[in-house]
């Protein structure tokens, strides 16, 4: 949890104000492998950031590695200017499956402007290296562009999808996002989705059946939106990762299922509205919504 650039929509360069005083830190290795220790029954998909930086965190590539060796599909998403060739080098070899950077726009303007801190040029030529070593290197590892949607990049779309097109990576473009409701974000980037208290009838959140979140002090989150660790889960240093799946997860999971979403992080939260299943069900009973959620409580 930590980064080295500024960008203004993001809650990680205030902590103090933004994240209820949580420090910068990175995840002490011992602690990761007890976490992969706990989760090696069955391949899964390991992602190495929640918010923030991962090549911050000098261990990065023994991660990498570790859960590799596991049979884990490993990534993870990065800003892109601390991954020099050597560094590349060792994540391709380590097992790195799949690699996201946060590139928003195509031209220095705009892409200095929200990547604050950030030299547009040295960026892009660590992706086109590292692109270039994963192919030398055999590597399997995914490469991807994510681009923010905002008034800064909307008139820019249809550009960007032809450079990255024409350097073979796939671009996605992600919804500019108030966090959930906790980060005010500023006037320039408009077109805001506002957080507030969901007057219309609540789904149950899939993110509480899809996937644990765990901060860099080893807490259990609700998700990835729980940054603030407003849940007070146990640590995976107090309780082991399946009983906390199947007993406070579990119980939040129910909640929602019964309608009770009653205080936050979920109160104000609108990720449920993401759920894959809601576009095609939003004009369907809520009750096939519940129903589906209720089997899987089940199992």
């Amino acid at each position: 949890m930590g980064c080295n650039l500024h960008c203004k929509m993001c809650p990680v360069p205030d902590p103090h104000n933004n994240m209820n005083g949580r420090k910068y830190s990175g995840m002490p290795f011992e602690l990761y492998r007890r976490i992969i220790d706990q989760l090696s029954d069955k391949c899964r998909t390991i992602r190495l950031n929640q918010l923030g930086e991962p090549l911050l965190n000098s261990e990065i590539v023994d991660f990498v590695a570790y859960a590799s060796s596991k049979g884990h599909h490993v990534g993870f998403t990065t800003n892109g200017t601390k991954l020099v060739a050597s560094i590349g080098k060792k994540l391709i070899l380590a097992g790195l499956r799949e690699i996201v950077f946060s590139f928003d726009g195509c031209n220095r303007e705009t892409y200095e402007k929200i990547r604050s801190g950030a030299n547009y040029e040295e960026v892009l030529a660590h992706i086109a290296e590292f692109s270039r070593l994963n192919i030398q290197l055999n590597g399997k590892c995914k490469v991807g562009v994510d681009c923010i949607v905002s008034d800064l990049t909307c008139s820019e779309l249809g550009h960007i999808e032809k450079f990255w097109g024409q350097k073979n990576i796939p671009v996605n473009f992600i919804p500019l996002d108030d966090w959930a409701g906790k980060v005010k974000l500023p006037e320039e980037f408009g077109n805001k989705r506002t957080t507030t208290k969901a007057k219309r009838v609540r789904y149950p959140c899939h993110l509480l059946w899809a996937s644990m979140a765990i901060s860099s002090e080893g807490r259990v989150m609700y998700c990835c939106h729980d940054y603030k660790l407003q849940s007070r889960l146990p640590s995976v240093m107090e309780k082991p990762l399946l009983a906390i799946w199947n007993s406070e997860i579990k119980a939040i999971r129910i909640r929602h299922v019964k309608g009770l979403i009653d205080e936050d992080p979920c109160l104000s939260c609108n990720a449920w509205m993401t759920m894959p299943e809601f576009y095609s069900l939003r004009d369907i009973s809520l009750n096939r919504v519940k129903s589906k959620l209720k089997a899987l409580l089940r199992k």
